[in-house]
């Protein structure tokens, strides 16, 4: 039955000029709804008030009489009906319906640094797009983020603070945490400062993370891995720095991917290499690959630029 034959069948039935088989046909589709109801939850203030003022209105417009059936089980499921579809709908749009998005983006080579509404401070690494809606504080706190940020989130215990990234999803009460997700990259990369953080996949937690962990999940298949990381090296780059300790030459490469807004392309395996570096962020492109190619051992690399791609070699070592 679709939603304006049921209004129009209601209406009758107040009026007390339903047929009997419009009235069989009444309860069977409220039966219908009400078996389903039972997958939405009301259980707030808002929604029982709600409920009271929609009762309240249907109520005192209900003719008495019906020939067939007595008329309280059909008033509470007509009443129940109303409920679960205005009323959850309106409370819905009291909550959501007003609220507008907040897109913040960074470019190539630029760090940038926010609060949000609820006192948190986020610093944006290049390349990375952050969105959150206005309200922001409401159950939970919520941010959607594609890129590098480090989170300083401000404690609040009656609303957790949840950043979702490619359907994983790290939730804290108050502490500091850099996630790396680019759309790029095939794995979600999570890492505590302080604090303690939870990191999941719909109902399935991966992790509490405690300060100096880090979790890399694959996005593929949501499989994990636990290890341990420097906590002063996690917010380096919020300072202007590229830093990089015991990274195989592809950690090296993404990392100037993501910074610089370039793509490598590579004639050999790049999980050789152990590099340890320290790069001021305001070196161009240039510079960066002149330092690389020169610290470079094992392998010993050297780039090529050939239009917009930069191709990566093994080179002898003079």
């Amino acid at each position: 039955m679709d939603d304006k034959v049921f209004k129009e069948l209601v209406k009758k039935f107040q009026a007390g000029e339903c047929t009997e088989k419009e009235i069989e046909l009444l309860y069977h589709w409220l039966d219908i709804l009400e078996a389903d109801s039972r997958l939405i939850d009301p259980a707030t203030d808002e929604l029982a008030s709600l409920k009271e003022q929609s009762l309240a209105n249907i109520l005192p417009h209900t003719k008495q009489e019906t020939p067939t059936r007595k008329l309280w089980p059909v008033v509470g499921k007509i009443a129940a009906a109303f409920i679960l579809v205005s009323s959850v709908a309106l409370y819905l749009f009291q909550q959501y319906g007003s609220a507008k998005t907040v897109i913040v983006s960074t470019g190539n080579q630029q760090i940038k640094k926010i609060q949000l509404p609820d006192g948190s401070q986020i610093w944006l690494y290049a390349g990375t797009t952050l969105e959150y809606n206005e309200p922001f504080v409401q159950k939970e706190r919520v941010v959607r983020l594609k890129g590098q940020a480090f989170f300083d989130v401000k404690r609040d215990t009656l609303h957790p603070f949840v950043v979702n990234t490619f359907g994983i999803t790290t939730t804290v009460l108050g502490t500091s945490f850099n996630i790396n997700a680019y759309p790029q990259n095939t794995a979600v990369q999570v890492a505590v400062v302080s604090g303690k953080v939870k990191v999941g996949y719909t109902r399935k937690a991966f992790a509490l993370l405690t300060p100096s962990d880090r979790i890399i999940v694959q996005k593929s298949n949501h499989t994990s891995e636990l290890d341990h990381i420097d906590p002063s090296a996690i917010k380096r780059w919020t300072s202007g720095e590229i830093f990089l300790r015991n990274a195989s030459l592809k950690e090296v490469l993404q990392t100037l991917e993501q910074y610089y807004g370039v793509n490598f392309k590579t004639h050999f395996n790049t999980n050789e290499g152990n590099f340890t570096l320290k790069l001021n962020q305001k070196l161009s492109l240039d510079q960066a690959l002149d330092i690389i190619q020169l610290v470079s051992y094992q392998p010993k690399i050297r780039f090529e630029i050939k239009e917009k791609t930069i191709h990566v070699y093994r080179t002898k070592i003079k």
